[in-house]
């Protein structure tokens, strides 16, 4: 069996759903490991104005959430941009062979 060409929408949804499933993992860590170390997504007051403060250090509640909005729009754009290039190169040269077995 010879793999001839990808459907570039269908890889775009692919990859678009398991960046969502890797992304949501991922920014669930960040988010505690933000939490564990900045002592919590806080507003801070101007009581020391220009001066440090954990909570300022970091992407926020809004980094977080853009990410999860972000990281499958990449997966999906990625799958698209690489199924093309396949069905280009494939054209080419041939598809990737593989070998499936019956059970």
């Amino acid at each position: 069996m010879e793999l001839k060409r990808i459907d570039p929408w269908s890889c775009a949804k692919m990859l678009a759903v398991m960046y969502l499933a890797v992304g949501l993992v991922g920014i669930a860590f960040a988010a505690c490991f933000a939490v564990g170390t900045s002592g919590g997504f806080t507003i801070v007051s101007n009581s020391n104005p220009g001066g440090f403060h954990p909570a300022n250090q970091g992407p926020g509640m809004g980094g977080f959430v853009a990410a999860l909005f972000l990281y499958p729009l990449m997966g999906a754009v990625t799958g698209l941009v690489t199924a093309v290039v396949y069905n280009v190169v494939a054209g080419f040269v041939g598809g990737i062979r593989i070998e499936l077995k019956d059970e």
